[in-house]
Formats: structure tokens, sequence, C-alpha cells
């Protein structure tokens, strides 16, 4: 089976597939309820809206902006308060009045969508991008992902549509399979790779094509695509780029066969699952269990 590979027009290197400044949303600590930060990081700096209340009771919001450090994981910035600002429906009445400085806060990120937040006084709190519409494992993996990684000088990209969910392994939440391209993916509850999704690319075999594994962010991933006669680490990024419900977030020429031929595909080498289990048998475990899962969504 032929491997479609998207050659990505821009130079990619590691560094960018393990960046870790955060996401833009909407964070909150799910353990305060009632308080909530809008991150918007550009470049190098960050604005941070804080939703807050004061010691009375009355609602309070704050500015917040700084320069992203260490890789775009750490920012500080002063919380900047202001007042009598413009109402919703009057007339415009000028911009708001800074009411004051309430001291600094710093946010220490874990992940893209994790992080430490520390209040002024130095209290922390885990904070998180809040999920409202994403869910969780496996209904999260369903849709189309792109795989972006970098081999030497020439970037990939894999894309696989999932569109079916199989049986939980003895390991997992649940297998996310594409059916066309053979392939199967599923985030580990438990075992070495507990917290992190692992997929494999299947040929009609069930000899390991690609595999990957990766810590899931929302629509988003960051981790490694792993050769499978190698077992040579790439960094690698995935990002969401359709809905299981169809909404896309790319486009799609009609000419875009025409233009798939002309850009070429290479077959790659495959591994048999008994190859994968010598080099990492747990790895490999996982891989037979995911096969019997996609061979059974296959009949």
């Amino acid at each position: 089976m032929k491997k479609a590979l998207i050659c990505l027009a821009l130079t990619m290197s590691s560094s960018i597939c393990l960046g870790s400044e955060p996401q833009a949303g909407l964070w909150w600590s799910p353990s305060e309820s009632g308080r909530g930060y809008s991150l918007d990081p550009q470049g190098q700096k960050m604005v941070v809206t804080t939703f807050a209340y004061d010691s009375s009771g009355r609602m309070q919001w704050y500015y917040s902006d700084g320069d992203l450090s260490n890789g775009g994981a750490h920012w500080c910035g002063q919380l900047l308060k202001f007042d009598a600002g413009q109402s919703l429906n009057g007339g415009y009445s000028g911009p708001p009045v800074n009411t004051g400085n309430d001291g600094s806060i710093c946010i220490d990120l874990t992940s893209r969508v994790t992080g430490t937040l520390t209040l002024p006084g130095g209290r922390q709190v885990s904070i998180q991008r809040q999920n409202f519409g994403v869910g969780n494992p496996p209904q999260a993996l369903l849709g189309t992902w792109a795989y972006v990684y970098q081999i030497g000088s020439a970037p990939f990209a894999d894309v696989y549509s999932f569109t079916a969910i199989g049986s939980a392994t003895s390991t997992g939440t649940g297998v996310v399979v594409d059916p066309v391209r053979t392939a199967g993916f599923e985030y580990q509850q438990s075992g070495t790779f507990a917290g992190q999704v692992v997929g494999f690319h299947f040929s009609s075999s069930g000899s390991v094509l690609d595999q990957y594994l990766y810590q899931l962010q929302m629509e988003e991933g960051r981790g490694d695509w792993i050769a499978p006669t190698t077992f040579n680490e790439y960094g690698m990024n995935a990002y969401k780029i359709a809905t299981a419900g169809g909404f896309s977030k790319r486009t799609q020429p009609s000419t875009a066969s025409a233009d798939l031929e002309a850009k070429g595909a290479s077959a790659p080498k495959a591994v048999t699952l008994d190859a994968l289990a010598q080099q990492n048998p747990e790895l490999g475990a996982i891989a037979r269990r995911l096969w019997s899962v996609v061979q059974s969504m296959k009949r």
C-alpha cells in the first residue's frame, strides 16, 4: 500500500515540533470555577485578560502583558485593573480608567494546554485551557489529522481520517480507526505510555508502516514519529484539520488528485509485528492489539 506523503514547502526543525507556548483561548482552574483567564500569545509576547472579583465580591477584570521566555513556557505580567469603561449598549464614552496595579502574575506551562499560575502573594493554582467542545478520547481523536515531522531535510505530513471507534484494548480507552488507510490510534490510560496517544499505520498484511507517540493537547498534539525499522525518533506536531462533524480547517481544490499525482508518492518500508515486538515488547503488544481492532473494523 503506497503511503501518501505531503512534503511541506517550508523548512521545519525539531524545535518547532516541541514549541511549548500556550494555545490561545479561555483558561481556568476546574477546582476554582468562577474565575477565568483569556490567553493570547503572539510572537514573543502574550496578553492575559483576567476575569475575577475583588474582596467584596465586585466584578473586576485585569489586563496584563509581558514577554514569553523559556521557549514560550514562562510568562509574567502586571495585574492592571480598569474601571469606568464603556457600557455594552451606550454611546462611546472613552477608554476605561486605569485604577491601579494589584501585583504580578506568572504562568509556567507544562504543555500547550496546562500550566501553573502564580498569583500575587505566591499562591499557585493549576490551570488549563477550557475543553467545552473537543471532549475526551476516544471521541476527541475522531476527525482528520495531519502528523507533521521532518527526517533530515525532508518534511512530511501523514494524513488520516478517523471515522469510527473500535473496542478498547487492555491499556487504552478505545481505538479510533481509519479504515481506508488501515490505521489505528488509541489514548493509553495505563502502562508505560499512559497519558499518551499511540498510533500505527499498517500494511494490508498487518506489518507496521508508521508509528506515532504523542501527547494530545485538545485539537493538537506534540510528540514523535518513530521509524519502525530503526526506532529513531523525530519531533512531530499533530493537527486536527477537520472535525468529525465535517468542519474543515483546510482548503481542498477540485484538482487535488492531479496535484497529488504530480507531487508523487513513495513506498515505505514495513516492519512485522514480531520484529516490532523484538525492538520494544510493550509497543509491539499495543500494536498487535490495535491491529486486531483495525482488522475487525475493516471486515
